[in-house]
């Protein structure tokens, strides 16, 4: 096998290696998702964003979406503080 094909394996190796790497892996969650599993309304949800209280939120775009990882972090939080407003 030749030095030239050895090389060119190892690089689509790495390359794979990045990609796969840099994938997202998080599930996206949009408002409405997010009020659902919380059971509050979407209106309560934006109104806790806004007071920065709320799961932590981010754009793609236009659209505004949350990490499920976030919200179940703050989920859980809310329960540590017993119930006390926590961010």
């Amino acid at each position: 096998m030749s030095t030239l094909v050895i090389y060119a394996s190892v690089w689509q190796t790495l390359a794979l290696q990045y990609k796969a790497e840099r994938r997202c892996t998080d599930k996206l969650l949009t408002l409405a998702e997010v009020a659902e599993m919380t059971r509050l309304s979407e209106n309560t949800m934006r109104w806790l964003r806004h007071q920065d209280k709320g799961p932590k939120a981010g754009k793609l775009g236009r659209r505004l979406v949350y990490r499920e990882k976030d919200v179940i972090a703050w989920v859980n939080d809310q329960f540590a503080n017993d119930g006390k407003a926590a961010s």
